[in-house]
């Protein structure tokens, strides 16, 4: 067997996964069709006559077999590695073509296989929810092909029988709020079959959700009548009480209806008038790379108390405030994400998540919390008690993305949210929020390769990971080689492992090699601009996610950040108090670190502070050329009395203790002795 296996997933799209790569894109989409042909029947010894005729019909005989050959061969360069044999993967001959059994996995397979192992008799559930999720929307969604039509039909039949039975067995388990879930998943893929909505419906009422129910009763009758131009069947209209489909909802007719039995007969509680939906996080279009350490630290802090209801709780959570600090750019908002998908089954799946960038009055941070339960907002209450009454009611998790803008006038809500049974917020933030109780879990770049330079080496860096599946997005028979491997580690290595720094040059792999893009990183700053109108204006540039942290900083904190630019390789806070000549440069640290902006690091029995070389060359821009000029002598001068303080106890029992200390300013000695042998500096000076 093969030591490596491509999976071919189709369900939602067309994507190829390997240990760390993924290949979404293609040189054309008759390309992908035919890679998705040869997946979803791999045991068809497919004619090459064949193949031309059904993808390329409008096209002469000898046309088709060209652009067939041409097909198979940019799937080749894609799919197989270089240092392998042609043939690994797709194995042709003049007349076939098909794929290696042993090369590959795909999820329409194993979604048929679970399916044909589970029949109605079947007690056991599990096969059919590892067939649910493997679907993770329709057959190749966007694609025509005259034999994709009726396969997908097929499966969108097949999955919503496997749902539909699961509701009914985890309904009859007695786990009501798992088989709501189900339900709302079944009535989101196709909200015109009326069993779905039957199953909503009379699960909203087992819930003690009679208006839930009515008003999904209501958008039921508003689909059919639009859509079908029919009205609900008897047997729904029965189950809200509602005898004609023109009867006004009545709450009599529910209570007199008889089915709902009283709460105390039931085993789980009710929801509020309004309840949130379950698990409302956005859906990624790229993939994660790296963090497994940090999302194995999150998971634990994230971990809620046993049991659904308050009083079930059997011991507090670990933390009910964790705040995800760093850098604009560093990847807080994505591993917010991750974890909370990670987490979502901790909580039932009652896991939120609400934007923040474009809020900068925190009268609406209610409103924007009620959004991202799902809930409209009423008139009659406010809106941050309202989002309180519906996640007091299990234990839940809150993602407020972006809070850095409301860090002091948000503090008040954060506040009530956190005092909130079984609710735990998780915050991103490039600035700490300075609540009692917070957990500060800051985001580190990602790291790069350093001297590791062959292709395999590389490949094991998720820096690299990143930089080569965001560069196939644009190129995508792009692959690390054993020509171009140095370039890209060094380019990483230069990137720092900032996520959107890596993202943004990658953006310039269909028109760049590496090694020009090496060329280009001298001027990062004009360099890293991304021509993409979806990214947010923060993340378009680098100098922008920069500029917007720098743009949260008093006047003394942004003297103070700019001024330290004149360091290398980190300082002590008493260096920073002389040579940036600010008295209150401990505290301003403090608040600088707080900010994201600089680091402290323990070195030995002193606290050294340093800052990520984007984060310099942004500052050192900041300062006009005078300020330069007298902040770099102050800083020779500095580091020239340290070299001679240290050098007659170079031969003293003190020696271990100079040799250390020189060697932490070994960068800044570095600098000060290039700036007196260059043209602004004087080498007399040293």
């Amino acid at each position: 067997m093969l030591s490596y296996r491509w999976r071919i997933e189709l369900f939602g799209g067309l994507r190829l996964r390997q240990d760390t790569r993924e290949i979404t894109r293609f040189r054309t989409r008759k390309t992908a069709s035919l890679l998705a042909y040869l997946a979803c029947f791999p045991n068809r010894m497919a004619a090459r006559d064949e193949l031309a005729e059904m993808f390329w019909p409008d096209a002469e005989a000898n046309v088709g077999r060209v652009n067939l050959r041409t097909a198979l061969a940019s799937l080749r360069r894609q799919v197989e590695p270089p240092d392998v044999l042609a043939g690994s993967v797709l194995i042709t001959d003049n007349n076939t073509v098909r794929l290696n059994p042993e090369a590959f996995t795909s999820d329409v397979a194993d979604f048929d296989r679970l399916l044909r192992g589970n029949t109605a008799e079947t007690d056991s559930i599990l096969p059919l929810l590892e067939a649910v999720d493997l679907y993770r929307g329709d057959l190749l969604p966007g694609y025509y092909d005259e034999w994709i039509v009726p396969e997908r039909a097929r499966s969108a039949e097949a999955f919503y029988g496997a749902l539909h039975r699961i509701v009914a067995a985890v309904e009859r388990s007695g786990d009501l709020y798992r088989a709501l879930d189900y339900a709302l998943r079944a009535v989101g893929i196709d909200p015109l079959r009326e069993e779905g909505h039957g199953a909503l419906i009379r699960l909203y009422m087992a819930t003690d959700q009679p208006a839930a129910a009515v008003r999904q009763y209501r958008v039921l009758e508003r689909l059919l009548r639009r859509e079908l131009d029919i009205a609900p069947s008897p047997s729904i209209r029965a189950l809200v009480g509602v005898p004609r489909e023109d009867l006004a909802f009545s709450p009599v007719l529910l209570s007199a209806a008889g089915e709902v039995p009283p709460a105390s007969e039931r085993r789980l509680p009710p929801l509020p008038l309004f309840a949130p939906a379950a698990c409302r996080l956005p859906m990624p279009l790229t993939r994660f790379f790296g963090r497994e350490e940090e999302l194995a630290r999150l998971k634990t802090l994230l971990s809620p108390v046993q049991g659904r209801r308050p009083e079930e709780q059997v011991t507090p959570p670990r933390m009910t405030l964790i705040t995800l600090t760093g850098p604009g750019g560093s990847g807080k908002t994505r591993l917010a994400l991750e974890a909370a998908r990670h987490g979502a089954d901790l909580f039932d799946n009652a896991v939120y998540f609400a934007p923040l960038a474009d809020v900068d009055d925190v009268a609406l941070l209610p409103d924007k919390i009620l959004m991202a339960l799902g809930l409209p907002q009423s008139a009659e209450s406010d809106p941050l008690a309202q989002a309180a009454a519906a996640l007091r009611v299990r234990p839940s998790l809150l993602v407020l993305d972006n809070f850095e803008q409301l860090v002091g006038s948000g503090m008040e809500t954060i506040e009530a949210l956190c005092r909130l049974p079984g609710l735990i917020c998780l915050v991103t933030s490039r600035q700490r929020l300075g609540i009692e109780g917070e957990r500060e879990f800051p985001v580190r770049p990602l790291p790069t390769p350093s001297q590791s330079r062959t292709p395999a080496g590389l490949t094991e860096f998720p820096s690299v990971q990143l930089f080569t599946d965001r560069a196939q997005m644009v190129r995508p028979d792009f692959q690390i080689t054993a020509h171009n491997a140095a370039a890209v580690g060094r380019l990483c290595d230069l990137l720092e492992g900032l996520p959107l720094a890596l993202e943004l040059a990658a953006t310039w792999a269909a028109v760049l090699t590496p090694a020009q893009m090496l060329e280009q990183v001298e001027n990062r700053f004009t360099f890293l601009v991304s021509r993409s109108k979806g990214r947010p204006l923060r993340h378009r540039t680098l100098y922008a996610a920069i500029d917007s942290s720098y743009s949260l900083l008093t006047p003394p904190l942004q003297r103070l950040f700019v001024r330290l630019s004149v360091f290398r390789g980190g300082w002590t806070w008493e260096e920073a108090q002389r040579i940036c000549a600010d008295p209150e440069a401990l505290p301003n640290l403090a608040l600088l670190r707080e900010h994201s902006l600089v680091v402290a690091t323990e070195s030995g029995e002193t606290m050294r502070f340093g800052m990520l070389e984007t984060l310099r060359e942004f500052a050192a821009a900041q300062l006009t050329p005078t300020e330069q000029a007298d902040l770099t002598l102050l800083h020779a001068h500095y580091f020239l009395a340290l070299a001679e303080e240290a050098e007659p106890s170079l031969a003293t029992a003190d020696q271990a203790h100079w040799l250390e200390r020189l060697e932490a300013e070994h960068d800044n000695l570095r600098a000060a002795l290039s700036w007196a042998h260059s043209e602004a500096g004087d080498v007399q000076t040293l």
